[in-house]
């Protein structure tokens, strides 16, 4: 029944109802569930295909969160010799590890009326599962090559406290994603570290695109493709670092001031308590 809705194309949206209803059917034993089981694995990165969260959803409340496995199997699409296949297998994995670890649903009417509850329109968040570090690791990886202006957002919201910030900032660096770069420098207390590779980026995508301007300029001829998307690049590389430098001035400001206002209470207090030892003595 389930290859039959897979193979279906008007039906393959149902498919995941067809596999919750049988699952948490009374009318199958347990030999049968676990038949239904092994075709859902067996056939999971048909499933991720059609929609990465709901096939995270069937594997954390039917399997256990058995989501070492289900990764095994998708990574295992990766071992073919063809890039372009190589790809897309990565691009599976990375839509299954979003609906597990940022998972989004739409909101019903009842669901708007609770503001609090609001996220990004008409979506709401939902239960995000406990995973190891090494599934967030993977995640983020892949996060930086499909959706790089996402990893910064990613870091101050729902990055783990116990992930390792050298090995996801290896990942960063690799693909360039230097706002994200620079908020690992700014987290691991090495603030001037961070402040002057934010400048360094800003003055490599500010020549980058003052390059191509010239070029284009002295070249007298259309935009093409390559230089509108490498200028767009830039753009978002810049709004990035901008972004992370204005936060990281923020909360320099904010650590000078309040050590200052320490210095200053530390130094004001004995001299009150002077004064008022010699305002005593002179009341004497």
């Amino acid at each position: 029944l389930v290859e039959a809705y897979l193979k279906d194309d008007e039906r393959r949206e149902d498919v995941f109802d067809c596999v919750q209803k049988l699952l948490s059917s009374s009318d199958l034993n347990n030999r049968q569930k676990e038949e239904v089981k092994r075709v859902f694995m067996i056939r999971i990165s048909q499933f991720v295909e059609i929609d990465g969260q709901k096939a995270a959803n069937i594997v954390e409340h039917f399997m256990q969160g058995d989501h070492a496995d289900a990764i095994r199997r998708l990574e295992e699409d990766q071992e073919f010799d063809d890039d372009e296949y190589h790809a897309t297998a990565d691009k599976r994995l990375f839509s299954y590890l979003r609906g597990l670890l940022e998972p989004y649903e739409e909101q019903d009417e009842q669901d708007e009326m609770n503001q609090n509850q609001v996220h990004q329109g008409l979506i709401k968040e939902t239960h995000i599962p406990h995973v190891d570090e090494s599934i967030q690791e993977r995640y983020i990886e892949l996060m930086c090559r499909f959706d790089p202006s996402g990893v910064f957002n990613y870091f101050n919201t729902k990055l783990n406290d116990t992930i390792s910030l050298d090995k996801v900032r290896k990942s960063c660096e690799k693909y360039g994603v230097m706002d994200a770069v620079v908020w690992i420098m700014e987290k691991s207390g090495n603030t001037q570290g961070a402040l002057e590779k934010m400048l360094d980026v800003a003055k490599d995508k500010n020549a980058a695109i003052l390059k191509i301007l010239k070029d284009h300029v002295n070249a007298d001829t259309p935009w093409t493709f390559e230089e509108q998307s490498t200028i767009n690049s830039c753009l978002i590389g810049l709004n990035g670092v901008l972004r992370v430098s204005t936060r990281l001035c923020e909360s320099s400001s904010l650590s000078t001031a309040t050590t200052y206002q320490t210095e200053v209470d530390d130094d004001t207090i004995p001299e009150l308590s002077q004064d008022s030892s010699m305002g005593d003595d002179n009341s004497l």
